[in-house]
C-alpha cells in the first residue's frame, strides 16, 4: 500500500511516495537521486602476483561525503562507493585511474560488483616511453542495498607491481 507524504521545509515543497517496492523523493517536482563519488591523488601500489589476473585496487581513496546521498565508502581497502540507500537502484558508473606499470606494458581495468568483475567492463592501455597508462571504464549497474561497486586492476604484461597515480569513481543513479 502506497502513501503520499508532503512536507514543506525551509520554503521548499517535498513531495515523496513510499511503497514496498520503490522509494521517490522529489523537490519542486524534480527527482532526488542517489549517489556517491571516491578519489585518489596519492600514489600508491597494487600488488601483483600474477600477469594477467585482475585484482582489487586496494587503494586508499577519499570518499565525498559532502556530495553523496544514499552512499557511503566501501568495505575498508577497496576503492569505489557502495549503496546504503535502503533500496536496489540502478546507478551510472565512471570510473578512471592514471597508473605506472613501465615502459611498454599492457594494463587491464574493469569493474566489480561485490568483488564479482564485471567482464564487459574491461578496458586496457598501453604505457609508451613515459610509463604512464590512463585507462577509463563506465558501466550501468544494479546494486542492492549494502552492494558496492569496485575496481580491479591486472598487469596484462608481466607480475610486476602497479602505482596507481590518480584515480576517480562516480556512481548516480539513474
Amino acid at each position: 500500500m502506497a502513501c503520499e507524504i508532503k512536507a514543506t521545509i525551509q520554503q521548499q515543497e517535498i513531495n515523496a511516495t513510499l511503497s514496498d517496492q520503490t522509494i521517490e523523493a522529489k523537490v519542486n517536482a524534480i527527482k532526488v537521486p542517489y549517489y556517491g563519488q571516491m578519489s585518489s591523488q596519492t600514489p600508491q601500489i597494487v600488488d601483483i602476483t600474477t600477469a594477467g589476473a585482475y585484482v582489487p585496487m586496494n587503494i586508499t581513496g577519499t570518499f565525498d561525503t559532502a556530495n553523496a546521498q544514499g552512499t557511503s565508502a566501501p568495505t575498508v581497502g577497496t576503492f569505489g562507493v557502495k549503496n546504503t540507500s535502503g533500496r536496489a537502484l540502478r546507478f551510472f558508473v565512471l570510473a578512471t585511474a592514471d597508473v605506472e606499470i613501465g615502459n611498454n606494458k599492457n594494463v587491464g581495468w574493469r569493474l566489480a560488483v561485490n568483488g564479482v568483475a564485471l567482464a564487459e567492463t574491461t578496458c586496457g592501455a598501453k604505457t609508451g616511453t613515459n610509463n604512464l597508462a590512463k585507462v577509463l571504464t563506465q558501466w550501468i549497474v544494479q546494486l542492492n542495498d549494502g552492494d558496492e561497486v569496485t575496481c580491479l586492476l591486472a598487469n596484462l604484461t608481466d607480475s610486476n607491481d602497479i602505482q596507481v597515480d590518480r584515480s576517480k569513481i562516480v556512481a548516480v543513479m539513474i
